[in-house]
């Protein structure tokens, strides 16, 4: 996207960005101080201007730009800072630390998405997945929306859920300075391993009060993604009552842990209640473009020109992805008898059928037919 930025509002960035970088601070650091300086700057909010049109003497808010401005900084590859080598100055790459439970492993092939990956910035920044909701909660409440602090990616299994929630992380990571962690629920942990987890990531210290660490993680600018939360949904209603409350107690924690600064990505099958803020996104299939190339690059066969139709097919049946999970017709399979040293008397079923019954190869039939 390219715009015009008044030379006043670039000349105040300018400012700002320079004071903090001088100071030592890192780029990003600086782009969020001049952020937030722009925002609160009092010459912003009512710039005298002319229409053009009708000449009629009129004001402005230039704060706006604040927000498209500094991505100019910050998107390309997250500078971490301005160091000397051999005298002269190079900015440094950073990227946050970052930590993931081997169950949300990094993508191997990843296509499409881009639309989501807007929408997930979206959320980000605004709290909305599109443009009209973000215009619709400006006139609703008369502000620009903050971001959201619990985004919630739902779909059915097999959508890619997970490698989505993984690939924003790393997209985004600029905006999550004091670090990722990605912690799967497929087992449904105890609230004291959750609290552990937390604490060892952001507290260096596994062993501390969950009060702390709660504080801590709600003080941060982070991002932790949870990953399966529909198993602890299913575990809420369980039959088993040492389950069901080991999952109440894990659903504290994560609610306390909702309305701070750190942002919690969650992927769910199901809808998710009890989060405070928390903005659903409903993860569908891929464009069939896209479909059909995953679908090659999981196909075990050489791909073949004339298969590629096949593909596309397959691809639109299946809803736009073509790695869908098939949990009904997978009970089924696990049900039936798969034969797999059959043999038959004829390749027609009838024939086949005749001969089962009365224990003869179908020429016997005959001839006893003609009998």
């Amino acid at each position: 996207m390219q715009f015009s930025v008044p030379e006043m509002a670039a000349l105040r960035l300018a400012e700002f960005f320079y004071v903090h970088v001088a100071r030592g601070e890192t780029v990003e650091r600086a782009v969020w101080q001049a952020r937030r300086a722009l925002w609160r700057d009092a010459d912003l909010m009512r710039v005298p201007e002319q229409n053009a049109r009708t000449g009629e003497n009129i004001t402005l808010d230039l704060r706006a730009y604040c927000l498209g401005i500094p991505v100019l900084y910050s998107a390309l590859a997250s500078p971490a800072g301005i160091r000397a080598a051999d005298g002269a100055a190079e900015l440094a790459e950073f990227h946050p630390r970052r930590e993931f439970d081997p169950r949300i492993p990094p993508p191997q092939v990843f296509r499409g998405r881009s639309a989501e990956l807007v929408a997930i910035g979206r959320l980000l920044e605004r709290g909305y997945a599109t443009e009209a909701e973000v215009d619709a909660a400006k006139r609703r409440e008369g502000r620009t929306p903050e971001g959201a602090r619990v985004i919630v990616l739902r779909g059915e299994g097999g959508m890619g859920k997970s490698t989505l929630a993984r690939r924003a992380a790393e997209r985004f990571d600029w905006r999550f300075p004091d670090g990722i962690l990605g912690i799967s629920l497929e087992d449904v942990p105890a609230a004291d391993a959750l609290v552990a987890r937390l604490g060892k990531f952001f507290l260096n210290d596994d062993a501390a009060e969950a009060h702390a660490v709660t504080d801590a993680v709600r003080a941060r600018r982070a991002l932790v993604i949870l990953d399966n939360y529909e198993t602890l949904v299913q575990a809420l209603t369980h039959t088993d009552l040492k389950i069901k409350e080991r999952a109440r107690g894990l659903a504290r924690s994560i609610a306390q842990l909702a309305g701070g600064t750190t942002v919690l990505l969650l992927t769910s099958r199901v809808a998710v209640d009890g989060l405070a803020g928390a903005q659903e996104f409903l993860l569908e299939g891929l464009e069939i473009e896209a479909g059909r190339a995953l679908f090659w690059d999981y196909a075990k066969r050489r791909q073949r020109d004339s298969d590629d139709s096949i593909a596309a097919e397959i691809v639109e049946r299946v809803g736009g992805h073509p790695l869908a999970k098939t949990p009904h017709m997978d009970r089924l399979a696990q049900r039936g008898t798969a034969f797999l040293n059959a043999h038959i008397q004829s390749p027609l079923c009838n024939p086949c059928r005749t001969s089962l019954m009365l224990g003869l190869r179908g020429s016997q039939r005959r001839r006893v037919l003609r009998q």
